[in-house]
C-alpha cells in the first residue's frame, strides 16, 4: 500500500516517502494492519503500547477491577510483560498475583492477555464489595491526596 500526501498538505517535515517509510515500520513492527479499503486498524500491540491514551477514555462506575493470576516460570517473559502492561492500566498490587483497579478496563486486560498468550492463567472479577474494601481504598487514596 502506498500512501501519498494530499497537495494541499504542506509540511518542510513530510515526504511521499517518509510517510510511506513509516507505515511500512508501524506494519513490519506489528503496530497496524490494514482493513477493507485500506482503513489503518490498531492491533492488540499498538493498544497495550498507548494503553495510558485509552484508559483516559475510560470512566469508573464505583466497582473494583480485581486480577488473579499464576503464570507459570516457563512463560517469565510474557508474565513480566502483563504485568507491565496491567500496571500502566492503573492496576496496584493487593498480594503477590492479586491486582486491583477502579478503572473499567476489562476490555484491555482482554488484548493483553491475549497479546502475550496468558488468558489462560488469569481470573477477571468485577467487584461491588469485598472485605479488604478498607485496603482497597487506602491504595488508592494514597494517590490522590
Amino acid at each position: 500500500m502506498s500512501v501519498y500526501l494530499h497537495e494541499n498538505v504542506s509540511s518542510p517535515d513530510i515526504t511521499n516517502r517518509k510517510l510511506n517509510q513509516t507505515i511500512y515500520d508501524l506494519k513490519r513492527r506489528n503496530y497496524i494492519d490494514f482493513g477493507p479499503s485500506d482503513s489503518v486498524i490498531l492491533t492488540n500491540k499498538a493498544k497495550i503500547k498507548i494503553i495510558d491514551k485509552i484508559i483516559k477514555t475510560k470512566k469508573q462506575d464505583g466497582h473494583y477491577r480485581l486480577i488473579s493470576f499464576d503464570i507459570p516460570e516457563d512463560k517469565r517473559n510474557n508474565r513480566n510483560n502483563f504485568r507491565r502492561a496491567i500496571k500502566r492500566m492503573g492496576f496496584k498490587q493487593v498480594q503477590k498475583s492479586l491486582w486491583v483497579s477502579k478503572e473499567n478496563v476489562g476490555e484491555l486486560v482482554e488484548i493483553a492477555a491475549n497479546e502475550y498468550k496468558v488468558s489462560q492463567y488469569i481470573a477477571y472479577f468485577i467487584v461491588d464489595k469485598s472485605n479488604i474494601d478498607s485496603h482497597l481504598n487506602k491504595l488508592f487514596e494514597s494517590m490522590h491526596p
